[in-house]
């Protein structure tokens, strides 16, 4: 407390504030000013942004008339447009007119020049036919001292003799394929019987492997109960050693604790040079014996590792050996089932050796290529003996096919003379096309040529149209994104007028009438406490503005650094009780009301002065009162007494 009368009085006032909770008042105005800064140089940069709106309104004016004329422009080429497209149109379809006639005279003309040739054709074909007519019928002489046999009884003979023939060929290949068949079987036989033996005979000699294969696993029992026993003793030198380990580490942590301990830690005592030395010695001894048998553990742990390894040796070749045992026994196995193929395979010769010899017998005994080769010659008499036959009643049939197709042929060839001489009276009828579309087609491209001028026009007019309303739309854009900086700039300014002549002025009033308030209640409490303390007419206190107590001594004021010790004392006694007083009665949400701390309340008061602080402690009336002081007669008037003694590392209750 008698720091807080020492602060300087801005200090002491922000401290104060923040005691009543009236500090956000100047965060407030802090904070507006922050915010009023911002805003003037938000109005700047809106200020100079804005200087060229005069200038862009009057740009915009300028280019909406620009605009506005380019349109008039642009309507005017359009209509002209217009009028020339239309005219272009109307011959568009004139020479499509002209062009469809010309089709017309040209599909006329085509099909004159077409049913012309056609009647050539005709005629050239009716020509040709005669001539074929003329040289079937001499070939028919020629043909007609031929025999007239039927022609199914020589085709019967011609297909008893080929199916006999036929016969026989499919029975000579049947003999060879079933021969050849017989060969591959007998080859493959003889090589599976030929494989099979040697196996058959390794067989046997895996016999004896197995005999003294089950001599060597006898012993494997016998190695699996030793490799139990190692495990379970590697097992226990394992749990000596650590708790030899264990020892030891034990020993040497007890052994560094007594090197460097000076005071017994039950009795308090000094120890000695020549207790550590005794106690050092009997840790030494100790050490030693259970490095020995550290020692002999570790020895004990690689003679248990070596014969362990030796056994997992034993017992991996065992397996080995069981391996092979497995093998040779399913070797065993197979020379039975090789036995058994090997006699079917046996079996199987004999019968296809049999069925050979019958083959190859009955292939000896059979007629031959000279049956077939007679065969054959007769075949070749009966085809030759039908095939004038055959020709002489193609010709016939032909002839008649001929005379059916002479006749058709008269009758297209007058009818393509009587439809060519009706074309040819149309086609004099009508006239040619062609000069007319000639001229038609100029007139045409002149018309094209003058609508590219009037559309270049059009597209130009267009260009400076489009071009002006991208002006007019950036522009308005522009004067758009100004006049709201001009509309954002007034509210701005009436904002930072509002702030600077309002807002900061009523945080200021609202903060001293809560001041004043607390001024009041506080320095009549200061008042108060003071007069009961000090107990002299002639010394006066009171509270400033500030908040800095002033006293006063027979009307004139005393510094707070001229006073002595008690009345300092007094002073910030008084301070501390008002400004406790003054928290609880205007904090409404305090926990703490009915509790108090005072820490050396009383240093340099005299004993009548101490008998004051009872009379205050019993006016405060509050639950609880914790005083820290050095005086004795203060536990005269108190409830209860704490007592602490210092000691060399703290502190501790008595």
């Amino acid at each position: 407390m008698k720091l807080i009368l020492h602060e300087q009085a801005d200090e002491r006032l922000d401290t104060l504030r923040k005691i009543f909770n009236i500090d956000k008042y100047k965060i407030i105005r802090e904070n507006g000013g922050l915010y009023l800064r911002k805003l003037r140089t938000s109005i700047a940069v809106l200020e100079s942004k804005t200087e060229q709106l005069l200038n862009i309104q009057q740009k915009a004016q300028e280019i909406t008339s620009a605009l506005t004329n380019a349109k008039e422009q642009l309507e005017k080429t359009q209509r002209g447009l217009a009028l020339v497209q239309k005219e272009r149109i109307a011959r568009e379809q004139k020479i499509k007119t002209l062009e469809n006639q010309l089709q017309q005279f040209q599909q006329l003309k085509n099909r004159d020049i077409a049913l012309r040739i056609s009647l050539q054709e005709k005629r050239e074909q009716q020509k040709h036919l005669f001539q074929k007519k003329e040289q079937m019928e001499r070939e028919l002489n020629i043909l007609a001292g031929i025999p007239n046999n039927s022609i199914d009884e020589i085709r019967q003979q011609l297909s008893v003799l080929e199916q006999e023939k036929n016969t026989l060929v499919n029975r000579k290949s049947f003999l060879q394929d079933k021969i050849q068949f017989l060969n591959a079987r007998i080859r493959e036989a003889e090589e599976q019987i030929q494989r099979l033996t040697p196996m058959i005979d390794a067989a046997q000699a895996k016999e004896i492997l197995i005999t003294e294969l089950n001599v060597k696993l006898q012993s494997r029992q016998h190695r699996k109960e030793k490799q139990t026993q190692l495990q379970q003793l590697w097992e226990k030198n394992a749990e000596v050693i650590a708790k030899n380990e264990a020892l030891l580490n034990q020993e040497n942590e007890i052994y560094q604790k007594v090197t460097t301990l000076n005071n017994c830690p039950t009795c308090l005592q000094e120890v000695t040079t020549e207790h550590k030395r005794t106690i050092t010695q009997n840790i030494a001894q100790k050490a030693e014996r259970i490095n020995t048998l550290l020692a002999e553990a570790y020895e004990q742990k690689k003679h248990i590792t070596e014969q362990q390894s030796k056994v997992t040796q034993e017992l991996d070749e065992l397996s080995a050996v069981e391996k092979e045992l497995a093998h040779a026994s399913l070797d065993i196995l197979k020379r039975e089932e090789y036995k058994k193929q090997c006699l079917v395979h046996a079996n199987n010769l004999a019968l296809w050796k049999q069925e050979y010899q019958l083959l190859s017998d009955e292939w000896n005994s059979s007629p031959g290529e000279q049956k077939i080769i007679v065969l054959n010659t007769k075949i070749g008499e009966i085809q030759q003996l039908l095939q004038p036959i055959i020709k002489r009643n193609l010709i016939q049939q032909q002839q008649k096919e001929l005379l059916i197709l002479e006749e058709n042929n008269k009758n297209i060839l007058n009818t393509l003379e009587q439809e060519l001489e009706a074309h040819t009276k149309i086609l004099i009828q009508l006239p040619d096309p062609t000069p007319t579309i000639i001229i038609a087609k100029q007139n045409y491209t002149q018309i094209v040529e003058k609508e590219k001028q009037s559309a270049v026009l059009h597209a130009q007019h267009q260009s400076i149209v489009q071009q002006y309303t991208t002006q007019e739309q950036e522009i308005k854009l522009h004067l758009s994104e100004l006049l709201e900086q001009k509309q954002l700039l007034t509210r701005t300014r009436e904002y930072e007028q509002w702030l600077e002549n309002h807002f900061l002025k009523l945080t200021y009033t609202i903060e001293k009438h809560i001041m004043i308030q607390i001024h009041r209640h506080f320095n009549g409490l200061f008042q108060e406490w003071f007069g009961m303390l000090m107990n002299d007419d002639t010394i006066t206190a009171r509270i400033d503005d500030t908040f800095t107590p002033i006293i006063e001594q027979n009307g004139y004021d005393l510094p707070f650094e001229n006073l002595s010790g008690g009345e300092k004392t007094s002073v910030a006694l008084a301070y501390r009780l008002a400004l406790n007083k003054a928290i609880n009665d205007i904090i409404h949400h305090i926990q703490t009301k009915d509790i108090i701390i005072l820490d050396e309340p009383t240093d340099g008061f005299s004993s009548e002065q101490l008998d004051r602080v009872r009379d205050v402690l019993e006016k405060l009336n509050l639950k609880q009162t914790i005083i820290v002081s050095h005086e004795t007669k203060i536990e005269s008037f108190v409830n209860t007494v704490i007592r602490i003694q210092k000691q060399e590392t703290g502190s501790c209750i008595v």
